[in-house]
């Protein structure tokens, strides 16, 4: 609901410019708006997967590496990580009683489950993508009704109905202007950071760049997520510090100036 209602205020502008300028109905603007948005965002996905594949591939890779590096931090008695795993296996000893395998049990997962678990989630994500989209349609088309409503709310003095159509107007405007710049801005962290990525030799530039811009959008846990992550595979690629340092500097530089001084 949260998500249908921001979509809907973004793209609002668009569905009045339509309105007004080409005197399209409502119903059929905001049908083409999301057409237009749905459709962008499939060919997006579609020239985008050959990256992604390539990243996915990869990704064994990555987990090898740092299951290496939490072996060599293991076996050093005096590392953080040992004394964490020390600790936890005393207190599952705790947990589980005197009588409890010390060594503990292997559990046997099957692939089968993974694979109607990863189905089911599949499809839940897609029912969702219905609604938002079904959501956001209802909003853009129904949006003069509910402010026509409230305006007959709010009392019978023409003076009481035009301020309420100021109010609701001005805050149109406030949450529109505030979504356009945390779009804009995530585009331009997107653009930034995948030109720079292709700039060091980075792989998949250019989907690292389209990340780079959603996880904008969540913020502060999105941009650290993403540091890690670019950090985690600069280190698969290179196998050396030095461009995972170049790699963090870059984006934790572009997120810091467009996140603190533009936005």
């Amino acid at each position: 609901v949260v998500l249908s209602i921001a979509l809907s205020y973004s793209l609002m502008p668009l569905v009045s410019w339509l309105q007004r300028r080409l005197r399209l109905p409502l119903a059929v603007g905001a049908a083409l708006v999301l057409a237009v948005v749905v459709a962008a965002v499939a060919a997006g996905a579609v020239a985008l997967r050959p990256q992604a594949m390539t990243l996915l591939d990869s990704l064994p890779a990555a987990t090898a590496s740092v299951e290496r590096m939490m072996r060599h931090s293991a076996r050093d008695e005096d590392s953080a990580f040992s004394k964490a795993s020390e600790a936890a296996q005393a207190l599952e000893r705790v947990a589980n009683g005197p009588d409890a395998d010390p060594a503990g049990a292997e559990h046997n997962i099957e692939v089968r489950s993974y694979l109607w678990a990863g189905g089911a989630a599949a499809m839940r994500g897609i029912g969702q993508f219905v609604v938002i989209i079904c959501l956001v349609y209802f909003l853009l088309v129904s949006s003069h009704a509910f402010k026509r409503k409230l305006v007959r709310l709010s009392g019978h003095t023409l003076h009481r109905r035009k301020l309420t159509v100021q109010i609701l107007d001005e805050i149109d405007h406030q949450v529109q202007r505030y979504l356009a710049i945390q779009i804009g801005t995530s585009a331009l962290v997107g653009l930034l950071t995948g030109w720079a990525f292709a700039a060091v030799g980075m792989d998949n530039a250019a989907l690292w760049g389209v990340m780079a811009g959603f996880m904008h959008l969540i913020p502060y846990l999105g941009p650290a997520i993403f540091v890690g992550a670019a950090g985690l595979f600069g280190w698969v690629q290179y196998q050396s510090l030095q461009p995972v340092f170049i790699l963090t500097a870059i984006t934790l530089a572009i997120a810091g100036v467009i996140g603190l001084i533009i936005v």
